[in-house]
């Protein structure tokens, strides 16, 4: 669990920006809510709100196709990315599932 988690809540407070927690192990791959917690954001987005999102390693991006995102964020963090096998497959079916609200 991030000890920093509480800090970077505050701080969202205190500058008016809401602040969603979905704790996922490091290494590992999201429980179960990953859908409901995706649709809220895409709702978010569709009312033209901005979202970001971030984990303990950096920014992550739900913009780009999935090859490129893992290319990129493998490149600015100097290794390879997704970090697992079972974290390759899990990002492979999450884009089929997730994939065509984005590129709507």
């Amino acid at each position: 669990m991030n000890s920093d988690r509480p800090r970077k809540g505050s701080q969202c407070l205190t500058h008016a920006i809401e602040f969603l927690n979905l704790p996922i192990e490091d290494r590992s791959v999201p429980s179960t809510g990953i859908g409901d917690f995706v649709t809220e954001l895409a709702k978010e987005v569709e009312s033209g709100k901005a979202v970001g999102f971030h984990c303990r390693a950096g920014p992550r991006s739900l913009l780009l196709e999935v090859d490129r995102a893992c290319a990129a964020i493998s490149d600015s963090r100097g290794c390879y990315v997704p970090d697992t096998r079972e974290q390759k497959l899990w990002v492979k079916d999450f884009d089929a599932t997730f994939g065509p609200m984005r590129r709507v």
